[in-house]
């Protein structure tokens, strides 16, 4: 459905760059939580707490039933 895709790509854009890239790594590259922290020299809490706050995010903005779509689309590995 493009009209989702667009939603997904606007509502992911929206995110400052630094959860953006948190949230790609994570989510659709499967980096562990380790090896993002150690690639931008902070600490693991930091990363779940991006990632958690992106996600937040994404789902406040997309609604239930987008955010679902999100995951099952782009989540490959959350």
């Amino acid at each position: 459905d493009p009209e989702l895709v667009e939603k997904l790509y606007r509502s992911m854009e929206s995110l400052p760059e630094e959860r953006r890239r948190i949230l790609h790594m994570v989510c659709m590259e499967g980096m562990k939580y380790q090896e993002v922290a150690d690639r931008y020299n902070i600490s693991v809490s930091t990363v779940k707490t991006l990632l958690g706050t992106s996600i937040r995010k994404l789902r406040e903005r997309m609604g239930r039933e987008g955010f679902l779509d999100f995951l099952l689309v782009y989540c490959r590995y959350c």
